[in-house]
C-alpha cells in the first residue's frame, strides 16, 4: 500500500514550532490590539468571484477552487481584505466608523515553484472609513512597531502611492483602461528600454496602440460633452444614415459610433504615458532626495507638482511616530496588487 505524501508546499509542524508561531501571533495581537483594532474572524471558504472582483485574474492562477456539492464555485481565502469588506458590506460586521479591526488565519496560494510555501498564516489589521494619510500612516506605523516589538531588527520601509502615478496619468487624459494597463505595468515599464518595449507591444495586442478612428475626431469628441458630441456625431452622419440599418434605427447607430468614439484610446497620449511611466518608475530612494527629482521630472513634463501632495502628506503623518533609524524609500513605480 502507498504512503500518502504531505502536500508540496505545506507543513507538518511540531510542538516547539507551534509554540513559536503562537507567541509571535499572541505577541502581535496583544500589540496591534492595544492600538484599538477589534480582533474579528472571516470564514475560510468563500464564494470564487469574491476574490476575482478584488484581483481580477491576478490571482486566479493561484486560487485553490472548486465547485462544492450545491454546484456553487468556491475558493480557499488567498487573502482576507476581500472577506472583511464583504462583511462589512454584508452587515455581518459593524461598527462606527472608522472600524478598526485584526485578524489572523491561513491562507493559500498555489506557487509553481515545488519547493515554494502554498499554505500561509497570516495576521493584518484594516482601517474601513478612513481615507486620508494619517490612516495610511497609521498603518504603516504599525506594521513597523510590530516588527520591532517582535525584537526583529534590520527592517526597511519601501513607501510607493498609487495617487501619484494615477494623478499623472489622469493628467495626460488616459481612460480608466488605459490607467489600468500602464500602472498595471509599472514594475516592466522600470526595467529599462527592454522593459518598455516589452510593454509597447503589449498594448499593441490588445489594441491599444494601433487606434483606428482618427486622432482629431477622437480627441474633439472626447474634448466635448455628450450632448455636444451627440449633435456633432448626427451632423456628420444624418443624411449618410437615413433609413434603418440592419435591425438599427439612424438613431441606434449613431449613439454606437459615439460611444466607440469616446471609448477609443489615443495612441500619442499612451505612448506618451508610457514613456512617463518608465521615467517615473525608475526613480527611488529616500524620500527628499526623490523627492527633488520627481518634481524636476513632472516640471520637465509639464505636469503639475501638486501631485505629489498625498504622497508627501503621507510622509509628515508619519513624522510623529519617530521612525528614525528606520531606511526609508520612495518607490512611486510600486503598484503590486494594483487590480
Amino acid at each position: 500500500m502507498d504512503i500518502i505524501q504531505r502536500l508540496s508546499g505545506t507543513n507538518d509542524l511540531s510542538s516547539r514550532e507551534w509554540k513559536r508561531v503562537l507567541a509571535v501571533q499572541t505577541q502581535l495581537r496583544t500589540f496591534i490590539s492595544n492600538r484599538g483594532y477589534q480582533v474579528i474572524a472571516t470564514p475560510m471558504l468563500e464564494q470564487t468571484e469574491l476574490f476575482l472582483r478584488k484581483s481580477g485574474g491576478e490571482l486566479a492562477a493561484k486560487m485553490y477552487t472548486f465547485i462544492d456539492p450545491s454546484g456553487r464555485r468556491v475558493s480557499l481565502r488567498p487573502e482576507f481584505t476581500s472577506s472583511v469588506v464583504r462583511a462589512y458590506i454584508e452587515g455581518s460586521l459593524r461598527g462606527r466608523l472608522p472600524l478598526r479591526w485584526q485578524y489572523s488565519g491561513t491562507v493559500f496560494r498555489y506557487e509553481s515553484e515545488h519547493e515554494s510555501t502554498r499554505e500561509h498564516s497570516q495576521l493584518g489589521a484594516e482601517i474601513i472609513g478612513a481615507d486620508s494619510p494619517e490612516a495610511d500612516a497609521e498603518i504603516i506605523a504599525l506594521a513597523v512597531q510590530g516588527l520591532t516589538s517582535l525584537g526583529v531588527g534590520g527592517h526597511r520601509l519601501r513607501i510607493g502611492h498609487l495617487a501619484v502615478m494615477n494623478g499623472v496619468f489622469e493628467a495626460l487624459g488616459l481612460s480608466e483602461r488605459a490607467r489600468v494597463f500602464v500602472l498595471s505595468n509599472l514594475g516592466r515599464l522600470a526595467q529599462g528600454r527592454e522593459g518598455l518595449d516589452r510593454v509597447r507591444q503589449r498594448a499593441t495586442d490588445l489594441g491599444l496602440l494601433n487606434s483606428r478612428a482618427p486622432k482629431k475626431l477622437t480627441g474633439l469628441v472626447n474634448r466635448l460633452g455628450t450632448e455636444d458630441a451627440q449633435e456633432m456625431i448626427e451632423g456628420f452622419l444624418a443624411e449618410a444614415v437615413t433609413g434603418p440599418t440592419g435591425q438599427r434605427t439612424p438613431e441606434e447607430v449613431m449613439s454606437r459610433y459615439l460611444r466607440k468614439l469616446q471609448d477609443q484610446e489615443n495612441p500619442t497620449q499612451i505612448e506618451r504615458a508610457l514613456e512617463i511611466g518608465a521615467s517615473l518608475s525608475s526613480v527611488t530612494g529616500a524620500p527628499g532626495v526623490t523627492l527633488g527629482k520627481l518634481k524636476r521630472f513632472l516640471r520637465k513634463f509639464k505636469l503639475s507638482i501638486s501631485i505629489l501632495e498625498p504622497l508627501e502628506a503621507v510622509l509628515d503623518a508619519l513624522t510623529p511616530y519617530r521612525l528614525k533609524g528606520l531606511p526609508v524609500t520612495l518607490d512611486v513605480g510600486m503598484a503590486r496588487g494594483l487590480a
